[in-house]
């Protein structure tokens, strides 16, 4: 089989061709992740109490305190899927997610390909003697 090409430079050029592969294949994945999470009133608590009252204000009980049993059914049933505060989260997700694909575009991009076809060169068209009739890899 002829060739048109020695294999020294095809050897660096699969070698290059593997290498541009297994380098793309690194990717730092730090930072991915969720940071979402309910505040409780301990999150919220100050040192300022009302009087007659001991520790913070207001206690997670306060619906109880205030109305019984239903106004913390309904307290609860408010906080449990607040579609607003999970759409305000996906909005500020949402923003991050834009700055950090306009600060990719300021960073390197590299790509590698390779092609390799092994053909018949006819003897009836353009392709002039040796390589005419004869089989040939172009890589």
């Amino acid at each position: 089989m002829n060739s048109l090409y020695s294999s020294a430079p095809k050897k660096a050029l699969i070698a290059a061709g593997v290498a541009a592969m297994l380098l793309s294949a690194c990717a730092n994945y730090k930072g991915i992740g969720s940071d979402a999470h309910q505040n409780t009133s301990a999150d919220y608590a100050t040192s300022t109490s009302l009087p007659g009252q001991s520790g913070n204000w207001p206690a997670e009980t306060w619906p109880t305190a205030i109305g019984g049993a239903p106004l913390q059914q309904l307290v609860d049933e408010a906080l449990a899927n607040n579609p607003s505060m999970q759409i305000a989260a996906a909005r500020v997700g949402s923003a991050r997610a834009m700055i950090e694909g306009a600060k990719a575009e300021s960073k390197p991009i590299v790509g590698a390909s390779f092609s390799d076809t092994y053909e018949r060169f006819t003897e009836n068209g353009l392709i002039p003697p040796p390589y005419a009739g004869q089989y040939y890899q172009d890589g």
